[in-house]
């Protein structure tokens, strides 16, 4: 599978402000392909890259200046493997080597390619895609309601492993995601509108509210064992350590 084809899906969608005709084409695009491309495909669409940071900023892409390719030769797990490669890159040498699979990576990509990557790398991916739509997506290619996919996506922390495993198994593959001790679940976010009136088309009555900043956490407890986490799932606990204090003094052996 080309990771052209993926590209010329993301622009389309970026291209079209109905919500319904993102999800149509991203869930026609997500059932062309084998399921061991799912989980990829569905990660790069929401914007995410599957192994994390991979130790490539803007700044080393500001300053490659790479011709791109005239004719497209990428496969999408030829950019998946690149990127992991990436991001086992470590100890005396590493920088020169990313900057090398870089310029690899980005010398066989078309300039359309080039600029999803660079953006995706960044976290700067702006196709209309959010995570949001791709659950969407991924439950009408699969013909899963769309409730049952967004819990397992909770539960899993993220779209590919579900993806992924409703691409091998169906639906029944959705029972392995279920609420784990010290298995961080994703947060709940709000979904976006086009303004105020779609807004409250879906909702009906609705009331308005100040966003309090701050900063949200997850707790996971099982006796004295505490871990927490934070929205993005990352673990955070020696830096609260405040808190761990106070968990441990509630009465509950377990809770998240």
């Amino acid at each position: 599978m080309t990771f052209l084809e993926l590209v010329d899906v993301s622009q389309q969608v970026g291209n079209t402000r109905s919500r319904r005709e993102k999800t149509a084409r991203l869930s026609a695009y997500l059932k062309t392909l084998a399921h061991e491309f799912v989980a990829v495909a569905a990660s790069y669409l929401a914007g995410e890259v599957p192994q994390g940071k991979v130790g490539v900023g803007y700044a080393l892409l500001q300053k490659l200046h790479v011709p791109p390719a005239e004719t497209a030769s990428l496969l999408l797990l030829d950019v998946h493997a690149t990127l992991s490669r990436l991001k086992a890159a470590a100890g005396p040498g590493s920088a020169t080597r990313r900057q090398e699979e870089l310029t690899t990576l980005l010398g066989r990509a078309t300039a359309a390619e080039q600029t999803f990557l660079v953006r995706l790398l960044i976290g700067e991916l702006r196709q209309g895609a959010l995570e949001a739509l791709v659950v969407e997506a991924v439950a009408l290619a699969f013909a899963v309601p769309h409730e049952k996919v967004r819990r397992a996506v909770m539960f899993a922390g993220g779209v590919p492993a579900v993806a992924a495993a409703l691409a091998a198994q169906g639906e029944s593959g959705l029972a392995t995601f279920d609420l784990r001790i010290f298995d961080a679940v994703q947060p709940m976010l709000a979904d976006a509108a086009e303004d105020v009136d779609a807004a409250l088309e879906r909702l009906g009555e609705a009331a308005f509210e100040y966003k309090m900043d701050g900063v949200r956490v997850q707790i996971h407890k099982d006796g004295q064992d505490v871990q927490v986490y934070s929205r993005a799932l990352n673990a955070v606990t020696p830096s609260v350590p405040e808190i761990v204090e106070v968990v441990r003094g509630i009465g509950a052996k377990r809770l998240v």
